[in-house]
């Protein structure tokens, strides 16, 4: 037998497009000597190999595969059709059916995702050497994917010994001056601040969130089945995850979230942008169960609600911002 034409761990799972070649397939032997029904079964097999784990794979159970050509339970009539609708197949090591074709564009779409998680790693990696100082080098691709695609560990660097004890070093500072109404004690939180003030420090707060805004732009992207993998697309989910951390949303809502919408839609999801106003409506459904959702008509949320998403947030990792 032959080995298997795809990779063990090979997931498509969330690409919900498949490549259709139209002159390879007009021209190919199953559209000039296959029956059309036949020929229908064949396409519905390579479509449901897409999905399969390896991709571009099938099980070797005549139950399964009937379903699969959307024949339900009759076997009878998959067995009279098997030799068309399984055309271009062949029996692999494994024991599992490969079609040489779709494992082909199987293994060209892997290979992207695994790229792009690459590309994700690397920006996580630089975001966390800008903030820190740090100096953590890039996984090439290749060693990136003989390690199973696995984020790089990330330790923010000791301390100065010249930083105050409770002091942030690595936070930057306001470059304004102390306002009437600040806090004077170690930790405090401003609540009382006029709007320029409070969004300034909301901002220090969410940048100093331990959330890793690539890797769940990247979770998101997944749930959603959005396939980026260019660079500025990349960096438009992540800034659209923050802005979503920002507005008072917690991980577990936005996949969830996601995942929900996805699922109860019949339309694909081309950008995660799509999400925001249902996020936006489930942050208010959460904040108005316990009287604290207000949000002003742009769909922002209110800088007091904001300031206390970011505390509650930052305040449950030990880490308070101090007052400039």
């Amino acid at each position: 037998m032959t080995a298997p034409l795809t990779l063990p761990d090979c997931d498509l799972q969330d690409f919900p497009f498949m490549p259709l070649h139209v002159a390879r397939l007009r021209d190919s032997d199953l559209a000039a000597t296959v029956d059309p029904e036949a020929a229908w079964f064949a396409v519905m097999l390579w479509a449901a190999s897409w999905h399969q784990i390896p991709a571009g794979s099938l099980p070797d159970d005549e139950m399964v595969l009937t379903r699969l050509c959307g024949l339900g339970r009759d076997v009878r009539t998959f067995r009279k059709r098997r030799a068309g609708a399984m055309h271009g197949f062949i029996q692999c090591d494994d024991g599992r059916w490969y079609h040489p074709v779709v494992a082909e564009q199987a293994n060209a779409a892997w290979r992207a995702k695994q790229e792009q998680r690459h590309r994700t790693e690397c920006a996580r990696i630089k975001k966390h050497n800008q903030r820190h100082g740090a100096n953590v080098s890039y996984p090439s691709l290749d060693d990136f994917i003989a390690g199973g695609c696995e984020p790089v560990p990330l330790t923010a660097p000791s301390k100065s010994p010249d930083c105050p004890e409770g002091q942030g070093c690595n936070v930057p500072r306001e470059n304004t001056s102390k306002r009437q109404g600040e806090g004077q004690g170690q930790g405090e939180y401003i609540d009382d601040v006029d709007d320029d003030g409070a969004r300034a420090r909301v901002a220090l707060v969410i940048d100093n969130d331990p959330i890793d805004h690539a890797d769940l732009a990247d979770r998101a992207a997944r749930a959603a089945g959005v396939r980026h993998i260019e660079p500025k697309r990349i960096a438009a989910n992540i800034d659209l995850i923050r802005d979503w951390l920002a507005g008072g949303a917690t991980p577990d809502e936005i996949i969830e979230t996601i995942k929900a919408v996805t699922a109860s839609s019949s339309e694909p999801s081309h950008s995660l942008q799509r999400f925001s106003a249902h996020i936006r409506q489930t942050v208010a459904r959460r904040e108005n169960n316990h009287g604290t959702g207000t949000f002003d008509p742009a769909g922002r949320p209110s800088v007091a609600q904001a300031i206390r998403t970011a505390r509650d947030r930052v305040g449950a990792v030990g880490q308070p911002v101090q007052p400039a």
